[in-house]
């Protein structure tokens, strides 16, 4: 038991010193103007955010979540909204990690993000209405009709 309690606050410990040493090279990443580097960036802070050691150490660096921010706000691409969004979110598990995504602006980007992304959603979902629009002869007593789908659609569009 105690060799295990050992154990594990090395790994502790390891993540935490791990997490502190990438961070700075991480912040780099983020600020990069190639979004695939963004992307691969935040995708690895995404990770290292969902152990406790590590999430702790990103809260403890203001850089780290303004550089997560300015990504969120930078990115046009879903992937790196999505895991960028994900690791605001572990961090909002604190109390620290919400005070520190306050203090970089984290609201108005995550606001702005859900913007973004309804207004995608809404596009899509123009185009399958005109889609479905031009094959609603088809369905006939199908399963779409069965879910009252063209009533749903209407209420949608």
């Amino acid at each position: 038991m105690l060799k295990h309690a050992v154990v594990n606050l090395i790994n502790y410990q390891d993540d935490a010193d791990l997490a502190t040493r990438a961070i700075p090279e991480l912040i780099k990443l983020l600020n990069d103007e190639n979004q695939v580097v963004v992307s691969q960036a935040a995708m690895m802070v995404h990770r290292l955010s969902k152990k406790e050691a590590s999430r702790h150490a990103i809260i403890n660096s203001q850089q780290m979540v303004a550089a997560l921010v300015r990504a969120l706000s930078n990115s046009n691409d879903l992937e790196t909204t999505r895991v960028t969004v994900g690791a605001l979110h572990n961090l909002s598990h604190h109390r620290q990690g919400l005070l520190a995504i306050f203090k970089s602006g984290g609201i108005p980007a995550l606001l702005m993000c859900i913007q973004y992304v309804w207004k995608c959603l809404c596009v899509y979902m123009e185009q399958f209405v005109k889609s479905y629009a031009g094959t609603v002869h088809m369905c006939e007593g199908s399963s779409v009709r069965q879910q009252e789908g063209p009533t749903t659609l209407c209420h949608i569009a």
